[in-house]
């Protein structure tokens, strides 16, 4: 959306829904959260090889691998505002609290994607915040 004012607020509403553990299974389910979270930060600049990209998991409604193969040539624009960036990622931080979650982040292959985030971002806490994640998805393969 053009209004980072709207497009915050989504990125809340869905940090909000997924701070409720309860409801993980349901929103997993139902509703693409991980593309959601992530196509906002994949832009111009994803630098992921191809290998990389034909991981990311198929078949997925708004193709998370579309976003980073387009390389900021198509339809996603990388997010500017602070402050959704910072949302969305409390919001993937918080979809890693369950084991759904989780295992939802890690059989999507996203964490070349996730590391390019982190080698890219400014903002010491947003970048704080894909640390966390990182940490959370590490712990439960081990």
């Amino acid at each position: 959306h053009p209004s980072p004012l709207r497009r915050h607020g989504g990125a809340l509403i869905l940090r909000n829904c997924l701070l409720d553990e309860s409801l993980h299974d349901v929103i997993l389910e139902n509703v693409p959260a991980l593309d959601t979270i992530l196509i906002p930060f994949v832009g111009k600049s994803i630098d992921l090889t191809p290998e990389e990209v034909a991981a990311l998991e198929p078949g997925r409604p708004l193709t998370l691998a579309a976003a980073a193969a387009s390389k900021g040539e198509g339809q996603f624009d990388e997010e500017s505002q602070v402050p959704v960036r910072m949302a969305l990622s409390e919001a993937l931080l918080a979809m890693c609290k369950s084991e759904a979650g989780r295992q939802k982040v890690n059989q999507a292959a996203v964490y070349p994607i996730i590391r390019e985030i982190h080698m890219r971002e400014n903002n010491e806490e947003v970048k704080e915040s894909f640390e966390h994640v990182v940490s959370r998805t590490e712990l439960q393969k081990e």
